[in-house]
């Protein structure tokens, strides 16, 4: 792989995680951040295809970052009507 693209793509894809985070925590959004759980390379084929072991982690990952969400939904303290 050519060092100077996997650079420019790693700058690039630091620069929208890091625009997404703060659009989430600005309004206040529920999201799964699965970026820092899937960041081994071996769970890549290339810069960005994952082998079927990091496709299974990405869905365990988002998976249990769903039902977080859900969870924290469903026991979170409502107002009163």
């Amino acid at each position: 792989m050519n060092l100077k693209y996997y650079t420019s793509y790693y700058n690039i894809l630091s620069r929208y995680n890091s625009l997404f985070y703060s659009y989430v925590k600005q309004k206040n959004l529920s999201a799964v951040f699965v970026d820092k759980s899937i960041s081994d390379p071996n769970l890549f084929v290339d810069i960005c295809h994952m082998t079927q072991q990091g496709i299974e982690k990405l869905a365990d990952t988002f998976y249990e970052g769903v039902v977080k969400i859900i969870d924290k939904k469903i026991y979170e303290p409502r107002p009163l009507l």
